[in-house]
């Protein structure tokens, strides 16, 4: 007995020796196809519990035993399985993993949630974090251009932190608003867009249709912009990740400039404005034509810019004519600037201020950009925070316009038990800016300026002999002269130093919730949001030069805050091969503003910017508004089997902008998809996926232009002493918000792991548009608002991603998307709808876009007599389109110039194109390769019309005033018998010469941007680790970096409507080149 129990003893521990034997130790480094260490991998020894997670630096190690399975697991990425072999005690295994972009890609944020990207039956485009981390933008809305197929966004202004505009499939309105509504973190966004940093940014989704916005209800008729922030992650358990970038940048002017005309050919197109009134209107010879032109032009625009002049022209009273002299005798004579040949005088040798006419360079700079930011992301078991800092200084290429930003956020998720779940969402934002300011407080005034004065006045001052005049401190005085005739009493470089246009902005925003789980498959969600804007705008209005010759200063005052809140119940259930999703819902928004604006004048001090310094004064007013929403909403998600997915959604909204009798409104949508592969194509191997979906739903609009418009308002007048009340607004108890009803069908697929595109087809129709209906003059108003029209949005979208290259070390991607939209008007107010809506130089009619062109119809230029002709409209002016009436006005009785009239104010109008591209869209590119990275965006619009009020101003519009003229203007007509398409410049014509609503100066909006290239490099982290971080990337971009367009100096991507005047002369967009390192 003893033998046996001695015999089971020494089997055991030789047995549990020879397990000890068989056990290793694994250890290695876990990281990403790039190089970068995964820090809290999952290392589990599959079929056990036995499992550690990786370090900061992507180190493991593990206890095995031999032939056992190593499973690596990680968010984001495919889960990989290592077989344990070798006779060594130690082993070491390194693993690369790659990304599961099945799993990245397979959740969005939708209204009120998420949901798998599989399942939507909606129309959505989405931007991740990952396309924005390298851009140097301020505003998000920029990153949007040519991104999402439907979507157009653009940009009016370069001014530091300005905003963008966009639209989604159209324009939904003709006079309420057409901007999307802004959703940040689960809740309606009023602030400024600037104010949400884009390295915060987790995601941007735009919601296209009724399907995917229609439980925003009353606000979502022009789509909807999700933008969600970043959240703590599990990558950062029990080990903080700390990021931080910097980002340097410069940048200039990226707009082109016209092509004007030099100081050497200003005086002589000038000259032969002139010229021709005397020779063709007062048949003056060439040489007295020449002399009296000479005069005339001089005495216009008073500046004599030439050295080197002996010549004059004296006026001989006793024969009544002009004698060319290098003599003169009497006052009475001028420089003889041109001669008869319509040439400068030969003896000109040059400019007596020639290094003084270069206004850009005085007012412009080299813009430059700094961008700090400090994120640490945290997680544990029950908490996960995401907590940044950042601070952005830029400096635009226009001297004093200035921009800082300060930012902080704060998002908090904490598990407080199984079943109940809190978190917030803390931001802080404040703006400092400085703008550049002009006389009566236009913007666009400086700009307008440089670009548009006579390349004959300069910048200073100067004395006869071109010297400069010198002021008692040895400075060189500013030319703000009266006598010059281009914007008198102005200088923009002189108003730069003794005007100030300053801001000071803050936005609080906050986000809370809390969640309870009833049981697994019910949770009740309860979110409260609070935003608070506040900003002073101080304005000082020089003593100097400008339109207040006292002096002005002026103190605006705003703020509003919104507060929304939110309950929610959502049942979530499996059953067998059926999915159910129940979401059902309360909403309440209040939203208020307050404003005042106080201002004196007569300064006392210069420089004191306190309203006590100033004596008298001026204004104080003050608004308050008020405007809130109450809606109830729901919806029902059903898949089977991932065949058949189906939605539906309904909500009911009220609003405080109508009265209470029409104040609530139903808006619904229904949606479906079915997974064609899954169910009919799974043997098809070179098909990955296909899809096809369709929805149909209706959302509103009630961005109407009054928060009272159910209300009549008044306002106070003054006559002397007396006080009384005038009407501003007449009420309309009827009036409801504008009605979207979309519908909207698409297929999805993939191919041969190479391609994945979507092919969509989208109808919008609005109804209940709001029109100003004319009233009796009795009633003291002119018009009253009423739902009145209809227009369509209609067109197809394409979004095509080609996948080239998908390998370990190279990747290269292609994303070309494609939208063709079409507008048309469907109905007008009954008083409208046989002559139409003229706006500007759009017509609106019933069967027309809102933004096709009505213009006078050009016929070219009479070679005889160089006058511009036009189509007479024989129909509205018949008796002056009849050969036999006396009031006949056409260019010949007989022939086709029977049709044509020098008279543009009896020109035909007619339908000229439209501004609306035929195909617009983006082209991207994304290449990858070792640690390298290349992205390259454009964005791209083919065909259209715009009016190019720029180039037109340039070609004549004001033959007098000292404004510069396009090079263009070299090819007016100056003889009989020439052809060409510009016509003589003649200053007592001028109204026959010139009409800028012609359709002459339509130009097609054909027009290819490169908006961004970005190149980066991840550095190994073999290298790095000895730094002790885990990852060092460097890199350059460049925004904005180059636009082609039928026209130097057009931009036909500044606005919808194609039509660019004073677009042209505004803070043009900017060029950026940017360093980034990221640690």
């Amino acid at each position: 007995m003893r033998m046996k129990l001695t015999a089971i003893v020494i089997l055991f521990f030789v047995a549990l020796s020879f397990s000890f034997a068989q056990e290793k130790t694994i250890f290695g480094v876990i990281k990403d196809n790039s190089g970068i260490p995964l820090a809290g991998a999952n290392v589990l020894v599959k079929g056990t519990t036995v499992g550690v997670e990786a370090d900061f630096d992507g180190n493991y190690t593990i206890q095995a035993k031999e032939g056992a399975v190593l499973q690596f697991s990680f968010v984001g990425f495919v889960t990989k399985s290592v077989k344990v072999t070798g006779n060594s005690k130690s082993l070491k295994i390194d693993v690369v993993m790659q990304e599961d972009t099945q799993q990245l890609d397979d959740v969005v944020v939708v209204a009120y949630g998420t949901a798998k990207k599989q399942s939507l039956v909606g129309a959505q485009s989405t931007m991740t974090a990952k396309q924005l981390e390298v851009r140097p933008i301020t505003n998000l809305t920029n990153a949007l251009s040519g991104i999402a197929p439907g979507v157009q966004v653009t940009t009016s202004s370069g001014q530091p932190g300005s905003s963008s505009d966009i639209r989604i499939r159209g324009f939904g309105s003709i006079n309420a608003g057409n901007d999307p509504i802004y959703v940040l973190d689960g809740s309606i966004y009023r602030g400024a867009i600037s104010d949400i940093p884009s390295h915060d940014i987790e995601s941007i989704s735009v919601l296209k249709d009724a399907a995917s916005s229609s439980l925003y209800g009353s606000s979502a008729g022009n789509g909807v912009v999700l933008i969600t922030t970043k959240k703590g992650s599990s990558k950062a358990k029990n080990t903080p990740i700390v990021t931080y970038t910097n980002n340097i940048g410069f940048s200039k002017e990226g707009q082109e400039h016209y092509e004007t005309v030099g100081a050497m050919d200003y005086y002589p197109l000038r000259w032969q404005q002139w010229f021709n009134e005397y020779k063709y209107s007062r048949k003056y010879t060439d040489e007295q034509a020449a002399a009296a032109a000479n005069k005339d032009v001089l005495d216009a625009f008073r500046y004599q810019p030439y050295a080197g002049i002996k010549s004059y022209y004296q006026y001989d009273s006793t024969n009544d004519m002009w004698n060319l002299t290098t003599t003169p005798t009497s006052t009475d004579s001028y420089p003889a600037l041109v001669l008869a040949d319509g040439k400068l005088n030969p003896e000109i040798t040059g400019l007596l201020w020639s290094d003084d006419l270069d206004w850009e360079k005085a007012l412009y700079r080299t813009g430059i950009r700094s961008e700090h930011n400090l994120s640490v992301n945290y997680a544990t078991d029950k908490l996960k925070s995401y907590m940044s800092v950042g601070y952005i200084d830029e400096q635009g290429y226009r001297i004093k316009s200035d921009y800082q930003r300060i930012s902080g956020r704060l998002n908090l998720d904490y598990d407080v038990k199984k079943w109940l779940s809190v978190g917030t969402n803390l931001a802080y934002t404040n703006r400092k800016s400085n703008s550049p300011t002009a006389t009566g407080g236009q913007l666009s005034n400086t700009f307008s300026f440089i670009r548009t004065i006579a390349p004959i006045y300069p910048i200073h001052r100067h004395n006869d002999d071109g010297s400069y005049v010198i002021d008692n401190k040895g400075n060189k005085v500013f030319d703000y002269s009266k006598d010059r005739p281009f914007r008198p009493n102005f200088n923009p470089i002189l108003l730069s130093e003794l005007d100030l246009l300053a801001s000071d902005n803050n936005s609080f925003v906050s986000r809370s919730y809390a969640e309870i789980k009833v049981i697994p498959e019910l949770k009740f969600r309860a979110s409260y949001s609070h935003d608070l804007l506040q900003y002073t705008t101080r304005q000082r209005y020089n003593n100097v030069l400008g339109d207040q010759p006292d002096g002005l200063f002026e103190i605006y005052n705003y703020k509003n805050s919104t507060t929304t809140f939110i309950q929610s119940l959502e049942y979530d259930k499996m059953f067998k091969k059926h999915h159910f999703n129940v979401l059902l819902g309360h909403e309440s928004f209040d939203y208020k503003q307050y404003s005042n604006t106080s201002s004196k004048k007569g300064v006392v001090f210069p420089g004191v910017d306190e309203l006590s310094n100033y004596k008298e004064p001026a204004s104080l007013t003050s608004a308050t508004n008020r405007y809130t929403k109450e809606g109830y909403f729901g919806r029902l998600n059903y898949n089977y089997s991932d065949l058949y997915n189906f939605s539906l959604s309904y909500r009911r909204d009220g609003t405080s902008r109508f009265h209470p009798d029409h104040r609530w409104g139903d808006f619904w949508s229904a949606g479906a998809g079915w997974h064609v592969k899954n169910q009919l194509l799974k043997e098809v191997k070179w098909i990955d996926r296909l899809k096809l979906r369709a929805s149909i739903g209706q959302t509103g609009n009630d961005a109407v232009s009054s928060y009272y418009a159910y209300q009549t308002t008044y306002s106070i007048v003054r006559n002397g002493e007396d006080l009384g009340l005038r009407i501003g607004n007449y009420s309309n108890p009827n009036l409801v918000w504008e009605k979207q009803q979309s519908t909207d069908v698409a297929m999805e697929f993939g191919l041969f792991d190479r391609l994945d595109a979507t092919l969509e087809l989208f109808d919008k129709r609005s109804k209940d548009l709001i029109f100003s209906f004319p009233l009796p003059t009795s009633t003291g108003v002119g018009s009253i608002d009423k739902n009145i029209g209809q227009i369509r949005n209609y067109g197809i979208e394409a979004d095509l991603t080609f996948h080239i290259f998908k390998n370990r070390n190279f990747r290269w991607n292609i994303n070309v998307n494609g939208t063709v939209l079409k507008n048309k008007v469907l109905a007008l107010p009954e008083h409208n709808r046989k002559e139409g809506i003229e706006s500007g130089y759009h017509k609106y009619l019933e069967g027309s876009s809102i933004y096709d062109y009505y213009l006078r119809k050009w016929a070219g230029v009479n070679p005889d007599d160089g006058f511009a002709m036009y189509v007479i409209d024989a129909e509205r002016y018949p008796d002056k389109a009849d050969p036999n009436s006396p009031n006949f006005e056409g260019i010949d009785k007989t022939g086709e110039r029977a049709k044509y009239t020098r008279n543009a104010d009896i020109a035909k109008k007619e339908f000229a194109g439209s501004a609306i591209p035929d195909l617009y869209g983006g082209i991207s590119t994304n290449l990858s390769w070792k640690g390298f990275g290349l992205n390259m965006h454009f964005s791209y619009q083919i065909g259209g019309k715009g009016f190019d009020g720029g180039y037109a101003s340039l070609m004549g519009r004001s033959l007098s005033g000292g404004s510069a003229l396009h090079v263009d203007m070299k090819k007016a007509w100056t003889k009989e018998g020439q052809v060409t398409d510009v016509p003589r410049l003649d200053s007592g014509h001028y109204g026959q010469f010139d009409s800028h609503s012609a359709d002459r100066f339509l130009v097609s909006r054909t027009a290819l941007m490169l908006k961004n290239v970005s190149l980066t490099y991840t550095l190994p982290s073999d290298l790095v680790k000895k730094l002790d971080v885990s990852n060092i990337r460097v890199g350059v971009s460049g925004e904005n970096l180059f636009l082609w367009s039928k026209r130097k100096g057009f931009n036909p991507m500044s606005n919808y409507g194609g039509v660019t005047g004073l677009n042209s002369y505004n803070y043009a967009k900017v060029v950026t080149c940017s360093f980034l390192i990221s640690l």
